[in-house]
């Protein structure tokens, strides 16, 4: 695996394609976020993440347009 996420790459040697995503390089999870997500928010990853965790509570969320809010 060559370019940004050459990082990522573990197991070459046996040539299987495996990766390691718990790097703590943020250019490279930055990196795999826009090759793997780009259309994602961190906000849209947190909402399901916290939904997953609590599925009888889920989030509601509103945009400071949306007349709910106000």
């Amino acid at each position: 695996m060559h370019g940004e996420l050459a990082g990522f790459s573990v197991g070459a040697l046996e040539r299987v394609g495996r990766a390691n995503y718990r790097a703590s390089d943020p250019a490279l999870l930055d990196a795999l976020k826009a090759a793997t997500m780009a259309e994602a928010t961190d906000e849209d990853r947190l909402i399901a993440e916290a939904d997953a965790a609590t599925p009888g509570n889920p989030f509601t969320v509103h945009d400071l347009d949306d007349e709910a809010v106000w």
